[in-house]
């Protein structure tokens, strides 16, 4: 089955040193008056509620989770799985929340996490759920914050990490890993029953946040890679069976999972590469595409435009995607740097074209590998970093929100905020489809719903960019006539920009937006008030169009009626659509600018869902009803907060907000500091730094700019001389923040050594026979570290 992946997912054939990194080209034009043609009338999925009757499960609390053949519902209504990859083996304990709380400002409602086998049982039957290893914390710390669990507990991960996960010690036994044979899945059951233990009370069916479990990855498909441990005389390994064998292995794991405890009502498998029949009785099968494993090609990647096979499951169980790329394990090979547009291209086209409410990106949040107790370096093969899993991905291995975070919120926030009118839309194509990736044509694809639904457009090339598009219309035929967007006011698309646009979406009984030329992302309820916000489209301006017998009046700010029930909202700014209705319900359409929308956190204040909207990172707590503000470098803060409040505690002191229109307005400043740091550069390769602890007081972090020429940068402790992390050069400074190092940088400090390109070995023997040691042939400029810059992370903390 052909769903838009890259099939070789995580074992790539090295290719040419990729420097600086992956840059898209510049906009090839400017097209005008394009007009686009989709027929939705009799369009929606045919649901069946009674199709999975033994799937799902009741929890403690009488929550119900329950599939029908398209989508799963929590109490009867569409459960839409927005995840997000975050590995705590692969990141410091005491940062697991602080990620998990970012996640969730992202948009997302799920972390999907990969377990891996060979820490929690280093050895044969010696367990350790201590540090990294402590799930059980890592899926209280998800709960807390309202975060349902994705687990993803092998036994095999095929994620760049040695051996896919695989204790080590499996080599050296009788039986064949990943078959179906007694000796290797008596070990796996011994390992399902230690974790499902250590996880009780946490899976969905007995009261916890444990929502799915997929077993195993990417079976028959992906290689373990032996030769990375032993390297001669050995072969990548068994990778599973195949045919019938396929299909029993699924049915072994899934059965033992259940025996062992894991009570969650969603399992899931990934289902590419597969060699055998999926056994879709049980399993969720999942899907995943990536734009930037490699160095791309000479033409447009395949997932710039949208699906044209669907899952040849669809309609008889739930689909998903868990693994829409965001990014590119690191490597010598490839040092990927990834346009933030890819990855919610990437998103958006593969759930474009599928019938699906379950969408889970890989990974979301970067992490850093340990150190395995007994075999040490944990890379999957000998090209990759030894300890970085940064993965380029929208949350960094240090905690840095990264601008493809704040580019995927709005399309997350639309996810969750929309499921109910998503949830049974079909797929609809339009006249105008596009099949080829190097066709300079706006991709654009429907999914409707009894004639409402939504368009999404995509005008996006990675490697060849599409032109500027301006004036585009639309005509949407429905069964009660054909709807046409815009009527108005002109609508572009530029060159590296996407669009979602409504039509026919009920905003109350007998009040419709007929279509907007702006894209919904959050939904707010206040007493007997709706807030919609949407934003614009290329800095266009807004059209709305209204129909019903249930509006009473509307208003308008910063905008104009232009003709019977069409209002126009200026782009440039937020504007405003204010809905009374006959049956005493106010309506508010929020316009917003793009990047308004992507700076915007939907948070809970004094009890109230409201939006707030800050170029500065906003983190919610609201179990300690916090919100942190945190600012690279700049100690002044400006938040706007809808609907308006008239004060806020920041920073324990009562600031009172500025009336600006439908918004408060709270500005706050903080000390400007200047960091302090003892550097010593002790030659080209290696430079030292240390930091006295009080430089971190009342700073949030502090943030390092590492500026280096050459192959590699390694990060190590000088006090115990250990490898902390490592970074290959792409071009760019290697972002990093400080505080977890703090007691290192007090004591000896940190030392950066940078390693040079290395082209090869030469070796030669004396005359005498000895053999001379190996040399290292070197290319490129000499390494050098250029610079060091620290620069403080402010915060502010507003209580309520």
């Amino acid at each position: 089955m052909k769903i838009r992946l890259l099939f070789n997912i995580l074992w790539l054939t090295p290719c040419a040193l990729c420097l600086p990194g992956i840059t898209q080209a510049q906009s090839v034009g400017k097209k005008t008056n394009e007009s686009f043609t989709v027929n939705v009338s009799q369009k929606g999925l045919q649901v069946n509620e009674n199709a999975l009757p033994a799937w799902g499960g009741k929890n403690k609390n009488g929550d119900v989770v329950s599939a029908n053949n398209y989508y799963f519902e929590l109490n009867g209504k569409p459960l839409a799985i927005v995840a997000g990859e975050m590995e705590p083996q692969r990141y410091p304990v005491e940062e697991w929340e602080d990620a998990i709380v970012k996640m969730k400002a992202g948009g997302l409602n799920t972390v999907s996490s990969y377990v891996f086998w060979t820490l929690i049982e280093p050895e044969p039957g010696k367990f350790d759920f201590t540090g990294r290893n402590n799930i059980k914390l890592f899926a209280e710390l998800c709960k807390k914050h309202g975060m349902y669990l994705f687990l993803r507990p092998g036994p095999f991960n095929n994620s760049e990490i040695l051996l896919g996960g695989l204790p080590p010690w499996h080599y050296g036994m009788v039986h064949n890993e990943r078959s179906n044979e007694p000796g290797y899945l008596k070990y796996v059951e011994r390992y399902y029953k230690q974790l499902a233990a250590n996880l009780k009370g946490y899976f969905w069916n007995d009261g916890g946040n444990i929502l799915a479990v997929q077993t195993e990855n990417e079976l028959s498909h992906a290689p373990i890679n032996w030769n990375t441990l032993f390297e001669e005389g050995v072969d990548g390994g068994y990778p599973g069976p195949q045919g019938a064998g396929y299909t029993e292995h699924f049915e072994h794991l899934y059965t033992i999972a259940k025996d062992a405890g894991m009570n969650s009502p969603i399992f899931t498998m990934t289902a590419w590469g597969n060699t055998g029949p999926i056994p879709s009785d049980h399993f969720v099968p999942t899907y995943g595409g990536y734009m930037y494993l490699g160095a791309p090609d000479s033409t447009n990647n395949e997932l710039t435009i949208f699906n044209q096979e669907k899952s040849p499951f669809t309609g008889k169980v739930p689909v998903g995607f868990c693994e829409v790329g965001t990014g590119s394990p690191a490597r010598g090979s490839f040092r990927p740097d990834v346009p933030p547009a890819s990855c919610l291209c990437t998103a958006m086209t593969l759930f474009g074209g599928q019938e699906t409410m379950f969408l889970g990106y890989y990974m979301f949040h970067g992490g850093i590998n340990p150190m395995h107790p007994v075999y040490g370096f944990l890379p999957k093969w000998r090209d990759l970093a030894y300890m970085s899993y940064d993965f380029d991905a929208p949350v960094s291995e240090f905690g840095l929100l990264r601008k493809s975070y704040f580019t995927l919120r709005p399309f997350n926030q639309f996810l969750n905020n929309f499921s109910e009118s998503l949830s049974k839309a079909q797929v609809v194509e339009f006249d105008q489809r596009v099949k080829n990736v190097q066709s300079d044509s706006l991709r654009v694809i429907a999914k409707a719903d009894h004639d409402q639904g939504y368009i999404f457009a995509a005008n996006y090339g990675n490697v060849k960019a599409l032109s500027d598009r301006d004036d585009i219309h639309f005509q949407v035929h429905t069964s009660a006539g054909v709807i046409r967007i815009p009527q108005v006011a002109k609508l572009n698309i530029h060159s590296g920009d996407f669009a979602i646009i409504p039509f026919n979406y009920a905003l109350h009984q007998d009040v419709a937006l007929v279509s907007a030329t702006a894209w919904p992302f959050s939904h707010l309820t206040e007493n007997n008030e709706d807030w919609y916000f949407c934003h614009s489209l290329s800095a266009s301006d807004g059209e709305f169009v209204l129909a019903g017998k249930n509006i009473k009046s509307v208003s308008c700010n910063n905008g104009s009626k232009v003709k019977e029930g069409v209002w126009v909202l200026k782009g440039d700014r937020d504007g405003q659509l204010r809905i009374q209705t006959k049956d005493g319900r106010v309506i508010h359409l929020v316009l917003l600018t793009e990047e308004q929308a992507r700076h915007s956190s939907e948070v809970v204040i004094n009890g109230q869902k409201r939006l707030l909207l800050s170029d500065r990172a906003a983190v919610e707590d609201s179990v300690s009803n916090t919100l942190l503000l945190t600012s690279s470098g700049v100690n002044r803060f400006q938040m706007k907060v809808v609907p308006a409040i008239n004060s806020l505690n920041i920073n324990s002191q009562q600031v009172t907000g500025k009336k600006d229109g439908i918004f408060s307005v709270f500005n706050f400043q903080v000390p400007e500091r200047k960091i302090r740091m003892e550097v010593d550069s002790i030659n080209t390769e290696k430079t030292s730094v240390k930091i006295s602890p009080d430089q971190f007081d009342g700073l949030d972090n502090i943030e390092l700019k590492v500026d280096y020429l050459g192959d590699i940068c390694r990060l190590f402790d000088i006090g115990q001389g250990m490898l902390k992390d490592d970074n290959f050069y792409n071009g760019h400074p290697w972002d990093i923040t400080l505080k977890r190092y703090k007691t290192m940088l007090a004591g000896d400090g940190l030392l950066f050594r940078v390693g040079p390109q290395l082209l090869g070995v030469e070796q030669g023997k004396g005359s005498n026979g000895i053999l001379f040691d190996l040399k290292t042939k070197l290319g490129g400029n000499p390494p050098s570290l250029k610079s060091l810059t620290a620069i403080p992370v402010y915060k502010i903390k507003i209580t309520w």
